[in-house]
């Protein structure tokens, strides 16, 4: 079918075969109005629609566009190669329907279409409960779109595609949006880019979205992942010339309700940043894994990490996080949150590593921090456990693998403010296998709590004050609260506390309810000791 010049109709219902529009016209369907008849352009019962402009400017304009059925089996396509589709109000793709934009089985070969609607539905009718149903989809290869919302999954499941450099830009975003039927997103190719303002992951139903191939999400204002369902962001690998699939956000909420389950995992390279806070676990469970070198997580404002529900980060097998702004984990009483940054050893040695201002390990909930097996961190602040009187704290400090021992290396811990184990709730430390950490000052209880620092198996601790700014300054602290707080030290393992410059530093103090235990194989040099509590072993004074 040849358009030429300008053509108006009150519909257009195709029903059978695969007929073509093209030419240099525009043909606007004047539907009667909304409520009063079907959508203006209808697209069904196994029926495939092209519009194509190859040379002129062809143009369609329908107040709604359909391509599918909300019942039926037959599957149906809407086909746009060049040509301009405008749908004032909505188009929408239902069971056993849908729509490419340039041909994305040969990777853009065929120009892109243009698409002008508000409002997009992938997913619409009830799914057929017989062989044969087709997903509803959405295939954009290449070109520009521009559009107010779009939900996949809103009734049934559905699908949505952008590859070869296609860019969309949606103001909210909503994947997965009934039980059972879960709306799919899929980012593939460099260049190509969704730019979602507020995105809604795994909503009342679930959803996933997957990045690969060098392709961004962003996410200028919030990013919900898991808000009453399954909620998964996937980000996988690099394009060919490095550029890494992405993400970019501003607010992440991750398991924002009771029900809600968030997965963001990044694999091969990938690299998500966050410009603003990060929540996981806030009522629901979350979990976010990073793996593999060069793949980088990056947080620039707060972390919380288990609020009232279950959160979970995973640092592993030689990948990086960067966390500017304090992380908490475990923050109200229900709350669970853990944070593991743990290495691989194969043929290479892949040590992952963690960039960190301050961490409170367990402030009112419970929360646990492991760095283990060849793993690096460093905290530009403090590293505090169990904060509140009912918080729940544990750290693990693992050593390299037994390969590398005999290798001092950086040490498995760098914190350039002070330790404060248990201060008010119950906590342990433990530094295990050649584990090492550095600290300005250390505070073992002090709180109602019991608390527990052990050195084990030839680890160490080093605690020296570089300036007056920590309100310890270069001093160990051990006991001095009601609960029963003991720094033991065995198996080889060492602690120096040493002077430095300040007139107070090197100074361990074991005050009321504490216990410092040092066996014969360990050492401990302090400059000046003071026992109030009890002493096990032997303490080397240096008087400096």
């Amino acid at each position: 079918m040849l358009l030429n010049g300008p053509s108006s109709a009150n519909s257009l219902l195709v029903q059978d075969g695969e007929p073509v529009l093209s030419g240099t016209g525009k043909l606007t369907l004047e539907s009667l109005g909304e409520g009063t008849c079907g959508p203006a352009l209808s697209v069904q019962k196994g029926a495939r629609l092209s519009l194509t402009d190859a040379e002129g400017a062809l143009s369609v304009s329908a107040r709604t566009v359909l391509v599918g059925a909300t019942e039926g089996a037959e599957q149906s396509a809407l086909n746009l190669f060049g040509a301009t589709l405008e749908a004032p109000t909505s188009l929408s793709i239902a069971r056993n329907g849908s729509l490419v934009s340039g041909d994305a089985l040969s990777g853009g070969s065929i120009s892109p279409g243009l698409l002008l609607t508000p409002k997009v539905v992938i997913g619409q009718g009830s799914p057929a409960p017989v062989d044969g149903f087709v997903l509803p989809l959405m295939q954009l290869s290449g070109g520009a779109y521009d559009w107010t919302s779009l939900e996949v999954g809103e009734q049934s499941a559905g699908l949505l595609t952008l590859s070869s450099e296609a860019n969309l830009t949606v103001q909210t975003l909503k994947v997965g949006q009934t039980p059972g039927q879960r709306g799919d997103v899929e980012l593939r190719d460099r260049q190509t880019f969704l730019d979602a303002k507020d995105a809604g992951v795994g909503d009342t139903g679930p959803g996933r979205v997957q990045v690969s191939g060098g392709a961004t999400f962003f996410s200028s204002e919030f990013l919900f992942l898991g808000i009453d369902e399954s909620g998964e962001l996937l980000l996988d690998g690099k394009a060919p010339d490095g550029t890494s699939s992405a993400l970019s956000a501003d607010q992440g909420r991750l398991g924002a309700n009771k029900q809600g389950l968030a997965t963001l995992q990044l694999t091969q390279g990938a690299f998500a940043s966050f410009t603003g806070d990060l929540r996981a676990g806030i009522a629901g469970t979350a979990f976010i894994t990073a793996s593999d070198p060069d793949t980088q997580l990056v947080v620039f404002g707060q972390s919380t990490v288990g609020e009232t529900g279950n959160g979970n980060v995973d640092i592993l097998t030689g990948a990086s996080a960067l966390l500017t702004g304090q992380t908490t984990l475990g923050v109200q009483s229900t709350g669970v949150g853990d944070l593991k940054v743990e290495g691989a050893a194969n043929e290479v040695q892949l040590a992952s590593s963690l960039e960190a201002a301050s961490i409170i390990v367990g402030a009112a909930g419970q929360g646990s921090f492991e760095v283990r097996n060849g793993a690096r961190a460093r905290l530009t602040g403090d590293l505090q456990v169990a904060t509140q009187a009912e918080g729940r704290g544990r750290v693990l400090l693992d050593g390299p693998p037994v390969a590398s021992a005999g290798s001092l290396g950086p040490p498995t811990l760098d914190c350039d403010g002070s330790l404060g184990l248990g201060e008010a709730g119950a906590a342990t430390m433990d530094l295990v296998n050649g584990a090492t950490a550095s600290f300005q000052a250390l505070r073992v209880g002090g709180g109602t709590q019991p608390a527990r620092l052990t050195l084990n198996t030839s680890s160490g601790i080093e605690v020296l004050a570089a300036s007056a700014g920590d309100a310890l300054a270069g001093q160990v602290f051990v006991g001095g609260g009601t609960g029963r707080s003991v720094l033991e030290l065995k198996n080889g393992s060492s602690m120096l506390v040493l002077p430095g410059n300040l007139p107070a530093a090197g100074d361990v103090f074991v005050q009321r309810n504490g216990v410092l235990r040092v066996d014969t194989s360990s050492a401990m040099a302090v400059q000046e000791l003071f026992v109030v509590g009890t002493l096990i072993g032997k303490v080397v004074e240096t008087g400096l």
